[in-house]
């Protein structure tokens, strides 16, 4: 992806910001985003329709499995037109198995039910994480999943407030004169039946681009948190703005930048004082004067207005059909039991949702006893260290046994990046001999756990070797042949720097 092209600010921000920037993506490509859902979508409830004709019952629960189906090309073309591209139709359409693939029969069977798949679903279809990796990576960007799970209970019960809606608007417009039984011709016909699931399937298909779009930003703020976009950003733009400048120019920015630190600069104390209108002109106030003032605050219309609000309150009476002899219709009498229905499943959730909690809780506490245990004893199990990362063989078998000589043979051959790669491998099989690093670490985590496992001479290696590492691998900038000699000169430090 090429950060310069992005169609948004990228910053860190809160969770709640991040879903409002969602919003705004699917509110600029909405029609685009509609269109790829509907590209899936559609087919599948044309499918569903004619293989359960007979149990159109069950269609609406069989289309709503699939939903993590549809979700994948609006997420694609999205992914695509923040950086610039704008994928089209006909492409899409022969790449749609490719797209839809990574860990779809996962998506469909057993994490069906995870309330955090929008935020999940661009570590499949992005990063192309699967397995352990996949949930590497998710560990790695777990601080929004709450939010994500927040996120689909709140669009789902959007999605079904907006069928609500439309039902009960298409119920206005029936005119009083053919006495239609709404309940009746909803539940117990064919074209009820098919009534009922294509407004489900419009308020789907309404929702659905700004669900994804909401995921999408969550992930995407994660990763500009954990990987530093905004600071790549605005230093490539800063680099080019120098390399395209004269040196007069350079030199009145610089000069620009001390002037405006210096006039930000606060005062000496002297000048402080020489000021008769400084915060030391006025004698402090007391208690009595500042009441004083506040009370004349007070007094003033601003504060003190009174306002009186009328609004209306329903205030439902069950015998009001037998009392006045006015008789409620006969689809306000099923709405009042589909309610009814509702509240008894929500309590039954909610009773559900705390014994879950419960479970979670003792589950969590038991886990904590045991860290506690194993911290007294001394004793911490590890996992198996990762063999690749960022793309990098980092087992000791992949190692020369002299690595800084075998690096200044690769640096005298002309390769000193070559080089560069292998001092950074080693460091990575040394640290990783140490401490556990999660597979799907990055660069900078990874350097956040040295800091732990080496003392202060061993760190600044290694700290230098990643920030090397990183102008090169990201960069493209090759390190000069004295860097890697230097490197390598220093390199019995890294071995001799622990704790």
């Amino acid at each position: 992806m090429d950060l310069e092209r992005v169609q948004a600010e990228l910053r860190p921000r809160r969770p709640g910001e991040a879903v409002d920037l969602g919003t705004r993506f699917a509110r600029a490509w909405w029609p685009a985003m509609l269109g790829f859902w509907l590209f899936t979508a559609g087919p599948a409830f044309l499918v569903v329709h004619g293989l359960l004709w007979s149990h159109l019952a069950w269609a609406p629960l069989a289309f709503w499995w699939l939903k993590p189906l549809y979700e994948r090309a609006p997420l694609f073309f999205l992914s695509r037109a923040l950086f610039g591209e704008r994928p089209a139709a006909a492409s899409t359409a022969r790449e749609l198995h490719r797209i839809a693939a990574p860990g779809l029969l996962g998506d469909l069977t057993w994490r069906r039910l995870s309330p955090r798949r929008s935020f999940a679903l661009p570590v499949a279809l992005l990063e192309g994480a699967r397995g352990e990796a996949r949930g590497s990576r998710l560990a790695v960007l777990g601080s929004a999943r709450g939010t994500a799970g927040w996120l689909t209970l709140i669009y789902a019960l959007f999605e079904a407030l907006l069928a609500l809606s439309l039902l009960l608007a298409a119920w206005a417009l029936v005119p009083s004169r053919l006495a239609l039984d709404v309940s009746h011709f909803l539940t117990a016909t064919t074209a009820g039946q098919v009534t009922l699931n294509a407004v489900a399937f419009l308020a789907a298909a309404a929702v659905a681009p700004f669900y994804v779009a909401s995921g999408f930003s969550l992930y995407l703020n994660r990763r500009v948190e954990l990987e530093g976009w905004d600071l790549e950003i605005r230093f490539r733009r800063l680099r080019d703005r120098l390399e395209g400048g004269t040196g007069a120019g350079r030199a009145a920015f610089v000069l620009l930048a001390l002037g405006a630190a210096l006039a930000g600069a606060p005062a000496t104390p002297v000048e402080a004082a020489a000021d008769p209108a400084g915060p030391q002109a006025s004698a402090p106030t007391g208690p009595e004067e500042a009441e004083a003032r506040i009370e004349e605050v007070l007094a003033h219309p601003d504060f003190g207005r009174m306002e009186t609000e009328t609004r209306w309150e329903l205030d439902f009476d069950p015998d009001f059909e037998a009392d006045s002899g006015f008789e409620i219709p006969e689809f306000f009498k099923w709405l009042l039991d589909l309610g009814g229905m509702l509240a008894s499943l929500g309590e039954v959730l909610l009773w559900a949702a705390a014994g879950v909690a419960v479970y979670f809780l003792l589950y969590n506490l038991l886990g904590w006893l045991r860290q506690v245990d194993r911290t007294r004893t001394g004793s911490r199990p590890r996992g198996p260290a990762p063999e690749v990362l960022f793309g990098l063989a980092v087992t000791p078998d992949s190692l020369p046994a002299d690595v800084p000589g075998k690096a200044r043979e690769l640096c005298g051959e002309g390769r000193p990046g070559e080089a560069l790669a292998l001092l950074y491998r080693a460091g990575l099989a040394r640290l990783l001999a140490r401490v556990e690093v999660p597979s799907g670490a990055t660069e900078g985590e990874v350097l956040r756990q040295a800091e732990g496992a080496l003392d202060a001479t061993g760190r600044g290696l290694f700290t230098e070797l990643t920030a090397t590492w990183l102008r090169f691998a990201y960069g493209h900038r090759p390190p000069p042949p004295a860097t890697v000699e230097d490197l390598c000169r220093r390199w019995p430090m890294l071995e001799e720097g622990r704790r």
